[in-house]
């Protein structure tokens, strides 16, 4: 019982692990996944930023110097040049192209003079602008801008900064553009510059942007998320539900995927096999009870291909019967189907009825016995037939005789009733004509009293006693009168 109880306890301690942490999982996932598309977006674009902006500044560069007269940036040598109609020009185009352009710091021209020095030409930055002549410091000097500083009409290539890199006027990502006089001779170069700090901005604005709509991704996907969660929670009690009514079962239950793989045994199927372990072994050796989970169940079967096939085409419960040894196992099996008709495994129920098939064979036995019992028998209910039958007959003749001598009771039960009743009515006659003599006795003597009184009535000289008594004296006679009729 200890085995059964631990197996289940593990196997059900896995699969709520299981499903916590797959919900948790996917949650996390889903949150890290947004997080990593971030912050993997935010380098992808932050390179493509910088090449798109190397590439935009390297094509201003290249229309700059374009629009630049090379001959009459030619003229331009010395310091005293700067008051020169073609040095305002040329700064006056410089100024109003780098004005056109987006976040572009500084614009100017440059020039290797033969003692291998670079000065600076015409500066039309927006501040701490360069005069005509002035050497740029040699330690600052790139190797992108000595390429452009050599470079031949012939030349294709944008002299782009591959890094930001910073000098003794600020932190830049720059481009060069070469400048050729008519003749095709090369005279200087076209520099622009973009400060770093506008590039942080841009970046930072981009991230802030990434991230906001990071944000209101995860805000719109968190319900979802949080209604996943629930309905895999749901899900979850429901299945714990399901599966702490299984383990209450009497019957035994096995469940497999579609696969055939056991995923859930009940306890009363491991006690059970593990009671009969000895006889199952007999058919299936390497059966092991308490380590069936994971076990495909054509473990059971010789032919597993025929289960397979039996399986897969099941529709409808299977019901059969399995003998090893001592024991005989009922066994159905059914189609285990989602709501939405998904198969997703089966479902067997199995029941030892190894007692009640003996039960079954003891009955046939006893039934036989009774049956030869109830041969011996019918002589003698037939014969106890007949005799019946004449008891019934004498019986029915004497029941015919009580019923007349009931009838006979019943007859002078009723004239005694009626005698007796007589009695009292000529006890109660005589009674009524004795007390009727006595009051008409008495009424003759009422009435002779009364007409005394009118004979004193005559005699009365008082009128007033008069006429009361002749009154009273009528209404005595007419009282009377009433008595005897």
């Amino acid at each position: 019982m200890t085995t059964i109880v631990s197996t289940n306890k593990k196997i059900s301690k896995q699969k709520k692990y299981s499903v916590i942490s797959i919900t948790y999982a996917i949650c996390g996932l889903t949150i890290m996944g947004i997080l990593i598309l971030t912050v993997v977006s935010s380098i992808q674009v932050d390179r493509f930023l910088r090449d798109e902006l190397r590439l935009r500044i390297g094509d201003a560069a290249t229309m700059m110097a374009k629009n630049i007269d090379g001959d009459l940036h030619a003229k331009i040598q010395t310091v005293e040049d700067d008051k020169s109609p073609a040095f305002e020009k040329l700064k006056n185009n410089l100024w109003r192209m780098r004005e056109g352009g987006t976040e572009i710091a500084n614009a100017y021209t440059m020039r290797k003079l033969d003692n291998g020095e670079f000065v600076f030409i015409v500066d039309g930055s927006a501040k701490d602008q360069n005069a005509i002549g002035d050497v740029y410091p040699i330690e600052s000097v790139t190797e992108t801008l000595k390429n452009a500083l050599n470079a031949t009409p012939e030349t294709v290539e944008k002299y782009i900064e591959p890094e930001i890199y910073t000098d003794d006027w600020g932190t830049w990502l720059s481009a060069y553009a070469p400048v050729f006089t008519s003749s095709g001779k090369l005279d200087s170069i076209v520099g622009i510059d973009i400060s770093a700090e506008s590039i942080h901005e841009y970046q930072l604005q981009y991230i802030y942007s990434v991230f906001i709509a990071s944000l209101i991704v995860i805000l719109i996907t968190l319900p979802f998320i949080l209604k996943l969660m629930n309905f895999i929670r749901t899900e979850n009690q429901a299945l714990s539900q399901f599966k702490l009514s299984l383990d209450c079962l009497v019957t035994g239950v096995i469940i497999a995927d579609n696969h055939r793989d056991i995923i859930y045994i009940n306890p009363s199927a491991i006690r059970l096999l593990q009671e009969y372990e000895s006889d199952i072994r007999q058919k299936i050796p390497h059966l092991n009870p308490t380590d069936l989970i994971g076990q495909n169940i054509d473990l059971f079967h010789k032919n597993p291909a025929y289960q397979e096939k039996l399986l897969a085409e099941l529709k409808v419960p299977l019901e059969t019967t399995l003998n090893f040894g001592r024991l005989i196992l009922n066994l159905k099996v059914s189609p285990l189907i989602k709501e939405l008709g998904q198969r997703i495994g089966s479902i067997a129920e199995i029941l030892d009825i190894t007692e009640k098939e003996k039960n079954i064979s003891d009955l046939a036995l006893a039934y036989e016995t009774i049956s030869v019992v109830n041969e011996e028998f019918k002589t003698v209910n037939e014969d106890l037939i007949s005799e019946t039958r004449e008891l019934a007959f004498q019986n029915s003749e004497k029941e015919k005789r009580v019923t007349e001598l009931a009838l006979a009771l019943e007859q002078n039960i009723l004239l005694s009733h009626q005698v007796n009743h007589l009695q009292k009515l000529e006890s109660i006659s005589r009674l009524t004509a004795g007390i009727a003599h006595d009051f008409n006795n008495i009424l003759a003597c009422m009435l002779g009293y009364n007409e005394m009184n009118q004979y004193v009535h005559d005699d009365m000289s008082d009128e007033s006693l008069k006429i009361e008594l002749e009154n009273n004296t009528k209404q005595i006679d007419l009282a009377g009168k009433r008595a005897v009729e």
